[in-house]
């Protein structure tokens, strides 16, 4: 899946419940040490790395992402602001 996710994920964590929270999700994913900077950049990562991330926020928050309405918002909010087209991959500037 594209990092994008990724990073729309942490906006959402961050906003939501705060650096602490994202902090924690970090730690039990193992990203202590490295930060979270190998899970964040703009490129496509094993579907495994992103179900684990989201399972693991899901586990740490205590909520549950199946009916996804909270981060599906967040998911487009996030890809107007960067431009792109609601259900594409193409830019609309």
């Amino acid at each position: 899946m594209h990092g994008l996710i990724h990073i729309i994920l942490k906006d959402l964590v961050v906003s939501k419940f705060g650096e602490e929270k994202w902090a924690a999700i970090g730690a039990k994913l193992g990203l202590a040490e490295s930060g979270d900077g190998p899970i964040l950049e703009e490129k496509q990562y094993p579907d495994e790395t992103t179900v684990a991330g989201i399972a693991t926020t899901a586990e740490v928050l205590g909520v549950s992402f199946e009916d996804g309405e909270c981060a599906s918002q967040a998911y487009r909010g996030r890809r107007q602001e960067s431009g792109f087209e609601d259900d594409t991959l193409s830019r609309t500037s």
